[in-house]
């Protein structure tokens, strides 16, 4: 924790680029990706929990109003909660999210206008 609303991570020095993929061993990032794939440091804004589906509870709310959060060190971080099953591409799931995320701290709130543009359709009485 650097501040009274932060959170940031760093990397130790002997593990600095390196992540380790189960099958294919240890990989050096910033090698085979470039200097922008890497960070030094990096503030935690966004948790992102792999569940798998057959273990998520059923009344797991699919289109949440509210963004969900997290507690770490006394400071809520928001959070999303992606299902795991075959065939689902995770690195693109993922990105998504930190994509929706980052949209959503810019004031962009995809669920809301969705939700006031089928009020207007309800209202006008087109549903199309």
């Amino acid at each position: 924790r650097i501040a009274q609303t932060a959170i940031e991570g760093r990397c130790p020095e002997l593990l600095l680029n390196l992540l380790e993929v189960r099958g294919i061993g240890l990989l050096d990032i910033k090698a085979i990706f470039g200097e922008t794939a890497v960070r030094r440091k990096m503030r935690l804004k966004l948790i992102v929990h792999l569940v798998r589906k057959e273990t998520m509870e059923r009344d797991f709310e699919r289109l949440p109003y509210e963004p969900l959060h997290e507690d770490v060190l006394g400071m809520p971080v928001r959070k999303v909660v992606i299902a795991v099953d075959a065939g689902r591409n995770l690195a693109v799931l993922v990105e998504a999210a930190v994509r929706n995320t980052i949209l959503q701290l810019r004031g962009i709130d995809t669920y809301k206008e969705f939700v006031e543009r089928h009020q207007r359709a309800i209202d006008s009485g087109s549903m199309d």
